[in-house]
């Protein structure tokens, strides 16, 4: 019998037009926990992954007298994965995010859907822990961003998610250093942050 995680599953996999498998699936719940030290991103994931959030076609199904279009693009209708992946408004920063990830880290990082929807992609579960610490986290960042600016006709910028994730990391920092995780902490986010003290010292 299904279970009320297979059906979300099954949810994601209709909005995005792809197979998620089911072992994918229990690795992306099992990472919710991990993604962040900080309480409020792990429940920014777990509401994603579990489709908690109102989209524009589901308000349109209670008050039909809210349009089911996205109001980012006004092209489509505002599903969860159009509002967090699909809606072209959105291409510009998700590129952005990978290719920061990727120059950072020295590696060839794709925009996936699994990875920024879900926190993990086969691929993604190739590369080293670490890596998949700093992605995660990058992915989560992103969509709480998106949500902070779900009634928007902009989207959130990449330099707003930059700003973002400094801040984000510096609390990271302050909370494994208090767990005697300081190496762990260097080696996640040593690469990310290597680069952004080289602008800050060279401006």
């Amino acid at each position: 019998p299904h279970v009320p995680s297979d059906c979300q599953r099954e949810a994601w996999a209709k909005e995005l037009h792809s197979y998620t498998s089911a072992e994918l699936w229990e690795e992306a719940l099992s990472r919710v926990h991990s993604c962040s030290i900080n309480t409020r991103y792990r429940l920014v994931q777990y509401k994603v992954i579990h489709r908690l959030h109102y989209s524009k076609i589901k308000l349109n199904g209670i008050f039909p007298v809210v349009s089911p279009q996205c109001d980012r693009c006004s092209s489509a209708e505002g599903s969860l994965a159009h509002l967090f992946w699909v809606c072209p408004q959105l291409y510009g920063l998700w590129t952005a995010i990978f290719r920061c990830f990727s120059d950072r880290y020295s590696r060839d990082i794709q925009p996936v859907h699994n990875l920024a929807v879900l926190g993990c992609s086969t691929d993604s579960l190739a590369l080293a822990p670490e890596m998949q610490s700093a992605l995660q986290l990058g992915m989560v960042v992103a969509k709480k961003l998106m949500l902070l600016s779900w009634k928007s006709t902009t989207p959130p910028s990449f330099d707003h998610w930059l700003r973002e994730m400094i801040s984000v990391i510096q609390l990271e920092r302050i909370c494994m250093y208090r767990l005697d995780k300081r190496h762990r902490y260097e080696r996640v986010w040593g690469p990310f942050l290597a680069q952004y003290k080289i602008i800050v010292q060279s401006g």
